[in-house]
């Protein structure tokens, strides 16, 4: 189970397995108990991470869409969000991330940055490859490098807002 919660603390955006693959679940914390007051179906792949902008107006996930062993692929399914749900009749923009699974995630009003799962080795160095794409185009920003990172230290925090 992947979670994030909105930027007023009044809503969790859950990830999980349902009847039709995987799906979020948006759970109202106004009420008690808490409700799930939307569900919204994800593309296909698996998920790996979850995020929201800090003004809450964009919800991202990360997914594994490689289709074997041999192949890394993801991507980035970026979903608008109105008053706290999710705008489930938008199909959400898809961001691809060739060549490497997207592993972590953390997004500013503009921008989602990610970190893949896979270590790279160059001249004897460990690094990730840490990039940056545009909400609004899915235009790459940039792409740098992290070096002397550990295998736990994948995770990205948000920093905003921007």
């Amino acid at each position: 189970m992947i979670v994030a919660a909105s930027p007023d603390g009044k809503v969790l955006y859950v990830v999980t397995s349902g009847p039709n693959g995987y799906e979020i679940e948006t759970i109202s914390l106004t009420s008690n108990p808490p409700t799930i007051s939307n569900t919204t179906n994800l593309p296909s792949g698996t998920p790996t991470d979850i995020a929201i902008s800090p003004d809450g107006s964009h919800l991202g996930v990360t997914l594994n869409t490689s289709a074997s062993q041999n192949v890394s692929t993801g991507e980035v399914a970026i979903y608008q969000v109105n008053r706290d749900v999710i705008q489930s009749s938008t199909a959400p923009a898809i961001i691809p991330i060739a060549t490497t699974i997207p592993n972590s995630l953390a997004m500013s009003n503009s921008s989602v940055f990610v970190t893949p799962s896979a270590i790279t080795t160059k001249n004897n160095k460990s690094f990730y490859n840490f990039s940056s794409f545009d909400i609004a185009s899915g235009n790459a920003n940039y792409t740098t490098a992290l070096t002397h990172l550990s295998q736990n230290s994948r995770k990205i925090a948000p920093i905003g807002p921007f």
